[in-house]
């Protein structure tokens, strides 16, 4: 039987629907193991200590069923050594961006951009998106990044990932055209576009429901690099995964 581990690395969860996503996983054959801290409001340090004590476990993966803001206050507490030779990656979605950027950081193996929560299909993690070109450029290169807000957090800090020849995923839930421009113009002034061999847009969630994405593709369009978008990864109910830390190639006919 598969085990995997739930954790709650972000803010407080909502017990009745974990109970519910339990019991769907048990009847489909996974054991379950339920981190201490994930039903209460617990410390930073009690949320790392269960993420600490699963990456010693044999577990098939460690996934956060959380969201919010208060996944950064836990990574001085990661022991990434201890992720670095467990077996489980490590899977969540929006906050836990900065959890997944700071693993791959530190020890290059990779994390999955993936929320249980909303997709009780774990093999969908090994599915591709589907994706269209809005700059035609072959790109290869290592996956980082995440929500574009969240991802940000870590501008400054030791754990943000080399964006030298790697492919930057940015997808986000919640932002007009104004303020997802202010988040591509600090990466911008971070030197972060010179460096990238591509660009992933996900879902804008705002911006797609708003009809305005098309703002953010025309202003995209300035960077030097291959630009592609898909729909199918972001915050929707069945969005697919992007793994970070892992190698994709894209080839354009026309590039």
């Amino acid at each position: 039987m598969k085990r995997i581990g739930l954790i709650g690395l972000s803010d407080p969860v909502d017990k009745s629907k974990v109970n519910e996503i339990i019991t769907r996983l048990e009847k489909s054959g996974y054991q379950i193991i339920v981190g201490d801290s994930l039903f209460k409001s617990a410390s930073a340090k009690e949320k790392a200590d269960d993420f600490n004590m699963f990456c010693k476990l044999d577990l098939e993966g460690i996934f956060d069923l959380s969201g919010g803001d208060l996944a950064n206050t836990c990574i001085p507490f990661i022991d990434f050594k201890a992720y670095q030779n467990g077996s489980a990656c490590f899977y969540g979605y929006s906050d836990l961006s900065v959890v997944l950027n700071a693993l791959y950081s530190k020890t290059k193996k990779k994390t999955c951009l993936f929320q249980l929560r909303n997709n009780l299909n774990i093999e969908d993690t090994q599915n591709a998106f589907k994706f269209t070109w809005l700059k035609k450029k072959n790109m290869k290169g290592i996956v980082i990044g995440g929500n574009i807000r969240c991802f940000l957090k870590l501008a400054g800090t030791p754990y943000f990932p080399e964006a030298e020849d790697k492919i930057l995923f940015l997808e986000s839930h919640s932002g007009n055209i104004n303020k997802i421009i202010t988040y591509l113009t600090q990466l911008e002034m971070m030197g972060v576009f010179n460096k990238i061999n591509g660009l992933i847009l996900g879902q804008f969630t705002e911006l797609d429901k708003t009809r305005t994405d098309h703002l953010l593709e025309a202003y995209v369009s300035k960077y030097p690099i291959g630009i592609i978008r898909t729909h199918e990864v972001g915050h929707s109910l069945n969005s697919k995964a992007v793994w970070i830390g892992k190698e994709y190639c894209f080839k354009s006919k026309g590039a």
